[in-house]
């Protein structure tokens, strides 16, 4: 923008051609208005259109740089409504996305992995132990738009009834577990919350008794219905204060309206 601006107050007192006035001379650049004196008397145009479809620079060499500029003016208009239809179609998918139930995850790490995920904005789903797909990165065909993940430490030597909450993220809104194979579950750039150990809560206090698992084992993650992970989400909430909550409370918004699960905002 403040390149095509420059642009315009460089052609100050340059000659054009418009079909219908003839020969004119550009005098000033006001926003968007482009005032040309002709013959005739002054007349204004919208600036950059005008140069488009009715004035016409003479001077070659002037012509040539300002027709680079618009044509990266034009790149970036089109880029932006490629990104506009490629958000729509998102939501679209979204709208119409049916809900799997249990497509929430529990991801078990250390200190150090929690830090390491929400500065890369991706959680790992780990490898496959045996099997055909030895060594290859977990897929996980649940997670959608919609799901949520939730990050949890337990410390060592604790039972697994102290898992703590330390983080959560909504999932990007076009990413979808069954086309990813390099196991980065990618974090929407708005909804994520790091939580600090005070602000913890015990996560499976939350979660229905028949998805507690004894022991996490050798899994990097757990799958947990979109009521479990509604109540963590909620109870995560009531734990913080200021622009923390608010956030919090965004999130919690957006996982229910994305979920179809009713929500009462406070």
């Amino acid at each position: 923008m403040e390149q095509l601006r420059t642009a315009g107050e460089s052609l100050i007192g340059q000659t054009v051609m418009h079909r219908a006035f003839g020969s004119g001379v550009i005098e000033e650049l006001s926003g968007n208005v482009v005032t040309v004196n002709f013959k005739k008397g002054d007349k204004k145009f919208i600036y950059p259109d005008a140069f488009e479809n009715f004035l016409k620079l003479e001077d070659e060499e002037s012509l040539a740089e300002f027709n680079k500029i618009m044509d990266a003016r034009e790149k970036r208009i089109e880029e932006k409504k490629k990104e506009v239809r490629k958000n729509e179609e998102t939501r679209r998918k979204i709208r119409s996305m049916k809900i799997i139930p249990n497509s929430h995850t529990v991801f078990s790490m250390d200190e150090e992995e929690l830090q390491e995920s929400f500065q890369r904005g991706w959680a790992f789903t780990g490898k496959y132990m045996s099997g055909f797909s030895e060594g290859r990165a977990r897929t996980a065909g649940r997670i959608k738009p919609n799901s949520l993940c939730l990050l949890t430490v337990l410390e060592k030597g604790q039972p697994e009834s102290e898992r703590k909450l330390r983080g959560f993220f909504m999932v990007k809104e076009d990413f979808f577990g069954e086309s990813c194979y390099n196991g980065e579950i990618k974090a929407h750039k708005k909804y994520r919350l790091l939580l600090s150990p005070e602000e913890s809560p015990n996560i499976w206090d939350y979660v229905a008794e028949n998805e507690i698992p004894k022991r996490f084992g050798g899994l990097r993650f757990r799958y947990i219905s979109e009521d479990s992970a509604k109540n963590i989400l909620l109870a995560a909430k009531e734990k913080l204060t200021g622009e923390k909550q608010k956030l919090a409370e965004e999130i919690c918004e957006y996982y229910c309206k994305v979920n179809r699960l009713p929500y009462e905002k406070k």
